[in-house]
């Protein structure tokens, strides 16, 4: 799970994330700082849900368990660098995506959901109610043999609880041991799609 500017679910992710038996073996980055924010009603909201104090939150330091700490917005080109992700991608399994826009009735890819895509890789995206079932619209595979879908209902914090405990669920009943396996056929499917994708887009933007 990897969180550039801290909004709002990735604040309650990252609580999540730090609470789970993930921490133990997952990857992960946080590159906002508190200290650079001003105290506002989203933080107080998280506190509330995630039943903690506001400065347990915002006392949480930047790190990166991939690379060197960039301050937010991570540029398009620092994303491209695969000296960065690829070895990082050889060791995640399954990622979660904090996507940028999560409110209600919309849809908005970014990066973050074509990464692990590019990459192959399932994934559990944060994000909007029926991302998922969005993507599917589009022709990519959400890995509904493996991934449970049904948290595809739900956005705001809801939501993350929902991710995480899909994820916890994934875990202890070991469907992680042979994941990539089980999801070949969708993630060669999605990767060639983004790689399609990539090419009309090129193809239209020379054109214009």
């Amino acid at each position: 799970m990897f969180i550039g500017f801290a909004r709002f679910e990735r604040i309650y992710s990252l609580i999540r994330y730090r609470r789970s038996s993930c921490k133990n073996f997952g990857l992960s980055s946080f590159n906002s700082n508190f200290r650079d924010y001003n105290i506002n009603i989203d933080i107080v909201k998280v506190s509330q849900w995630a039943d903690c104090k506001i400065n347990d939150i915002v006392s949480i330091e930047p790190y990166s368990d991939i690379d060197t700490i960039r301050k937010p917005p991570i540029c398009s080109d620092l994303n491209a660098i695969k000296s960065i992700w690829v070895p990082a991608y050889e060791k995640i399994a399954i990622e979660i995506v904090c996507e940028t826009n999560c409110e209600a009735d919309t849809f908005h890819i970014t990066e973050k959901t074509l990464r692990p895509m590019y990459y192959r890789r399932p994934m559990l995206v944060i994000g909007p109610i029926n991302y998922m079932k969005r993507l599917r619209e589009m022709g990519f595979r959400t890995f509904e043999n493996i991934i449970p879908q049904e948290y595809d209902s739900l956005d705001g914090l809801a939501r993350v609880d929902a991710v995480f405990t899909t994820l916890e669920n994934l875990i202890q009943n070991k469907n992680l041991d042979n994941i990539l396996t089980e999801c070949n056929d969708d993630l060669e499917h999605n990767y060639r799609l983004v790689q399609k994708i990539s090419q009309e887009h090129l193809m239209n933007s020379l054109k214009n």
